[in-house]
């Protein structure tokens, strides 16, 4: 899965729909949840001009990956939020809720809708 960047985005491949989901700083919608070979080719492109430069190894800091381990990525901030979102509700290690603001919030919901299309 394609992750990172400002403004953040997100594009996943589901292997089993052969098609690919994609995320705009938060945004899911519809139009961007099944996309084609070409369609994903459009985004890539208006995702390289915010950001500058596509990755060209899985070892970037731009992919991450998902393994029989767990998530493995060199971006640990997103890393980091992606698991908090999942855990919120549930008490941390410590008794304190791990909270995080309104952008993280729409970040890990964005993440997770993809990892859950790539997933598939």
């Amino acid at each position: 899965m394609l992750s990172g960047g400002s403004p953040m985005g997100f594009l996943a491949y589901s292997p089993r729909l052969c098609v690919f989901r994609a995320s705009f700083d938060g945004d899911c919608g519809d139009d961007q949840g099944s996309l084609s070979v070409a369609g994903a080719g459009v985004w890539l492109t208006l995702f390289a001009a915010e950001n500058g430069r596509l990755p060209d190894s899985e070892d970037d800091w731009l992919v991450m990956r998902f393994t029989d381990g767990g998530m493995v990525a060199a971006n640990t901030h997103l890393l980091n939020v992606a698991r908090v979102y999942a855990s919120q509700g549930q008490p941390s290690t410590a008794g304190i809720p791990a909270a995080l603001d309104a952008y993280d919030a729409l970040i890990g919901k964005a993440f997770w809708q993809c990892a859950d299309h790539c997933l598939r």
